[in-house]
């Protein structure tokens, strides 16, 4: 299925919409291990920005930095993330993969699962519905995924809404 610009520019209004009101959750609460060799740079680079400030070039630099922060610290970027996944398809590489994996549940190990679950399970309704229309696009255009873990997120987020 290919997508087209009209719809990614409506699922990022989407998100747009869905996080407005999210509130930054504190400078200490954005990097799950701020003094470790891969996230050390995190706190100065993200602290006291809302998700709004980040610009594509930071984002598409971290594009592998979503495990790396805090429960709240996820819930308040992903939408930076997702929007520049939405409209900026051709610039973002394996971003659109990354909050894909970030966005499926781990397999059945129980300490994996739980953080998971942390992560996810603050979202607002409204929150929820963007990102399964994320995860239901991502679904119907890249299929490198296994079936098995492609509807793992899609049950997920479908039992979530």
């Amino acid at each position: 299925m290919d997508v087209d610009e009209k719809y990614r520019k409506k699922l990022a209004r989407q998100v747009e919409l869905a996080f407005d009101k999210s509130q930054y959750p504190g400078d200490d609460k954005i990097v799950a291990h701020p003094n470790t060799s891969i996230s050390s740079h995190l706190p100065a680079l993200l602290a006291g920005k809302h998700w709004k400030e980040l610009t594509l070039e930071v984002i598409i630099q971290e594009n592998l930095s979503l495990p790396l922060l805090t429960s709240e610290g996820f819930r308040f970027y992903l939408p930076a993330f997702l929007r520049a996944a939405l409209l900026f398809p051709d610039q973002v590489d394996i971003l659109p993969s990354n909050i894909f994996s970030s966005l499926t549940p781990p397999d059945e190990e129980e300490i994996q699962m739980r953080d998971f679950l942390n992560r996810v399970n603050e979202f607002t309704q409204e929150q929820i519905e963007a990102i399964k229309s994320f995860v239901k696009m991502y679904v119907a255009i890249e299929s490198s995924y296994p079936d098995a873990r492609r509807d793992k997120a899609i049950s997920f987020w479908e039992q979530k809404g």
